[in-house]
Formats: structure tokens, C-alpha cells, sequence
């Protein structure tokens, strides 16, 4: 296991350095042939010579970010949790209140899951008629 480890260790401490150097000659040959370029930035999208684009390592690092994300999203796994505790007690956990925050903290944090909320009528009309019924008791 500690062979392992060290031959690991050796092969990743080599693979930076020749990703080091090479990163840096990229660099060098790009300034070189982009020296003066004003009318675009350093190393944009649209810096290609001869078909080659010099940097790909902003966007593979973004690609991977969102790979592993879309996988593990804390916001996801606490609203999961939450769903799962419900199932688990039932009515004795979560209120209606509740239910209206965790709606809100989904808009506010991950708005593009708005498109998959179910908005039924009956379940307006059922929410609707709860609130008035709550505020005729209140009110004698």
C-alpha cells in the first residue's frame, strides 16, 4: 500500500510539472503571436491560430465543476432531507409555515426548479379556503 502510494505520488508530482511547463511555453508562443491585440482579451474564446485554441483549461475547469455539482448540490440534498424526514413523522414534522419557507428558500436559491413546481388549481382553491376559514375562527 505505501509502494503504491509513493509511485502515485512521484507520478502525480511529475504530471504537474510537465502540465506546468507546458501551460507556461503555451503561454509564451500565445503572447508571442498576440503581442499588441488590443481588440480582444489574452486568452478569449475567439484567440485560435490555425484552428488551435490556446487555453482550454478555464472551460474543462468550469465543465467539471458542473458535472460534479449537478451530482452533489447541498441545496438539493438539504431539500431532499427535508422531504424524507417528512415521509419518515409524518404530520408530526413540518407545518404550513414550513412548507412556505422551504417554497421560498427554493425561488430564492435554485429558481430554475420553478418550472417544475406543481400548481394545481385545487390546491390553490384548498389554501384558499383554509385561510378563510382560519381567519372566520380567529375572528369570533
Amino acid at each position: 500500500s505505501n509502494l503504491k502510494t509513493l509511485i502515485l505520488e512521484c507520478w502525480f508530482l511529475g504530471m504537474g510539472g510537465g502540465v506546468l511547463i507546458g501551460r507556461l511555453v503555451q503561454f509564451i508562443l500565445a503572447s508571442a503571436f498576440w503581442i499588441g491585440r488590443v481588440d480582444v482579451p489574452f486568452f478569449s474564446k475567439d484567440v485560435q491560430l490555425g484552428g488551435y485554441s490556446f487555453d482550454f483549461v478555464p472551460r474543462n475547469f468550469v465543465k467539471g465543476l458542473l458535472v460534479h455539482e449537478a451530482h452533489r448540490h447541498p441545496y438539493l440534498e438539504r431539500l431532499l432531507t427535508m422531504y424524507m424526514m417528512k415521509l419518515k413523522h409524518g404530520p408530526k414534522f413540518g407545518t404550513e409555515a414550513g412548507a412556505c419557507w422551504r417554497q421560498l428558500f427554493v425561488v430564492a436559491l435554485m429558481p430554475w426548479m420553478q418550472r417544475n413546481r406543481v400548481h394545481t388549481e385545487k390546491r390553490v382553491v384548498h389554501q384558499w379556503e383554509e385561510a378563510q376559514r382560519r381567519s372566520l375562527v380567529r375572528g369570533k
